[in-house]
């Protein structure tokens, strides 16, 4: 992977040199790398590490591969009622805690990420003609209106729908 390249997946997957710097570790020292190591990747004059390629590529996928499941249970909906939602709500934290709490498959990764995540849904609805409208996580409105119900996938889609 080239410096473009990298560069490009890192923003693609919602990733600051920061956050980047933070996942990327050391295979000699076992810890973090500095932004300026990320730098000096991306602008090729650093040879990007294979480990670190693939680590950020699997994000890459993960992250398409969550938006194709989101198409394809849309297409379920479609399939199942004859016609899809009018419109779907996707929601969007503001906090990485918030994210961590209601997705802990994305534990680690920052807000930013899983907004490149929705991004990618909002993308694949609008290309089959699904309109999308993204909405804050208000992790305290949630609470009082899931009223001690199980949280899910599809009651955060639900209250956001209501809420907004």
């Amino acid at each position: 992977m080239n410096g473009a390249e990298f560069k490009t997946l890192r923003e693609a997957c919602g990733l600051t040199v920061p956050d980047m710097a933070r996942l990327a570790i050391s295979p000699r020292t076992g810890e973090a790398v500095g932004e300026r190591t990320i730098r000096y990747w991306e602008s090729g004059s650093v040879p990007v590490p294979d480990d670190v390629a693939e680590m950020l590529s699997g994000l890459d996928k993960m992250l398409s591969h969550a938006a194709e499941q989101a198409l394809e249970a849309w297409r379920a909906a479609v399939q199942e009622h004859g016609q899809g939602p009018d419109i779907v709500y996707l929601v969007r934290y503001r906090e990485n805690e918030d994210l961590w709490r209601y997705r802990a498959d994305m534990k680690g990764l920052p807000a930013t990420c899983h907004a490149a995540l929705i991004n990618r849904v909002r993308l694949a609805l609008w290309g089959v003609g699904c309109a999308t409208k993204i909405v804050w996580m208000e992790p305290g409105e949630y609470s009082k209106w899931l009223g001690g119900r199980k949280d899910n996938e599809a009651l955060r889609a639900a209250w956001a729908g209501e809420a907004r």
